[in-house]
């Protein structure tokens, strides 16, 4: 699923009617012709939230815990918002995945390990023309 060029990427999330989900989604932001995506499992339905916002910009942040644990989390940097949280596993399922405040908190079962908080996270930045007003108040 692709974001138009005067979109930014907010959110993704997915779903299957198959019964064997394992909850992976990835958003990646501007790679193929300049679009941002959202990837999920095979057989999956994949849906983007976007929103036409010209000076919003929004990143990827990421964390993997290299321990075992029940609870990864990843936090938006400060003056950044989440807008989006979602799981990636590479071999374990993870048990889902849901936003409290401004972290990323996945849950995954115990012992189970290569699991990573994804978050999108965005900010309002100022365009060239704001720029110009805000210095002649």
């Amino acid at each position: 699923m692709y974001a138009l060029t005067q979109t930014k990427l907010a959110g993704c999330s997915s779903h299957s009617l198959a019964g064997d989900f394992s909850g992976n989604i990835r958003p990646v932001l501007k790679t193929e012709n300049n679009f941002d995506r959202c990837i999920g499992q095979p057989g999956a339905a994949v849906h983007a939230s976007c929103c036409h916002a010209p000076s919003l910009e929004c990143k990827v942040q990421e964390y993997s815990s290299l321990e075992h644990t029940g609870k990864i989390m990843v936090t938006c940097d400060g003056g950044w918002t989440l807008t989006g949280c979602n799981a990636q596993s590479h071999g374990s399922h993870p048990l889902g995945a849901y936003s409290v405040d401004n972290t990323c908190v996945v849950m995954s079962s115990p012992g189970s390990h290569r699991t990573a908080a994804v978050a999108i996270c965005c900010r309002k930045r100022l365009l060239e023309t704001e720029k110009h007003s805000s210095t002649y108040k």
